[in-house]
């Protein structure tokens, strides 16, 4: 049984957080990595930063970061459950997509996503749903200008509306 090994190998933060799972779940390893990942907050996004992030330790050979940033690569792809080329393209393309997103869209799409992962498609197709039901500001500067104006020209010269 793979906890019998692992487990003795835990630091104590890291036992005591899994303590706290129900005894059930201990013989499932998939359960407890999960757990112990949200845990210590190491989320795909925890990951990607740290792999966009990443620079030359003083003393690594390219040889050594290269093999870290393949690393730090496979845990994020990992940690958004790719199996596939195609399932690599469509995080990539999601990737570049949110980096494209307006700040207040990008929020709606990461509350959305959640513990799940979206697809490109879905990405866009909720941005687009997003920005449609939101009103447009430039237009409703533009509705409000009129309006005074039209309150200004009625005060000024009620004759001519």
């Amino acid at each position: 049984m793979w906890s019998k090994i692992v487990l003795p190998l835990l630091t104590n933060k890291a036992r005591a957080a899994i303590s706290r799972m129900p005894l059930s779940d201990l013989e499932d390893y998939e359960a407890v990595k999960k757990f112990l990942l949200l845990e210590f907050k190491q989320t795909p996004l925890f990951f990607k930063a740290k792999f966009d992030n990443a620079t030359k330790l003083s003393d690594e050979s390219h040889v050594v970061l290269a093999g870290r940033l393949r690393s730090m690569l496979n845990y994020y792809v990992q940690s958004r459950n790719v199996h596939t080329f195609d399932g690599l393209l469509d995080l990539i393309v999601c990737d570049k997509l949110k980096t494209v997103l307006k700040t207040d869209v990008l929020d709606h799409i990461v509350t959305v996503e959640g513990c799940k992962t979206l697809t490109s498609n879905e990405i866009a197709s909720l941005s687009d749903v997003y920005v449609a039901s939101r009103p447009n500001r430039r237009r409703q500067q533009l509705l409000v200008h009129v309006h005074q104006l039209a309150l200004k020209i009625k005060r000024s010269a009620p004759h001519l509306i």
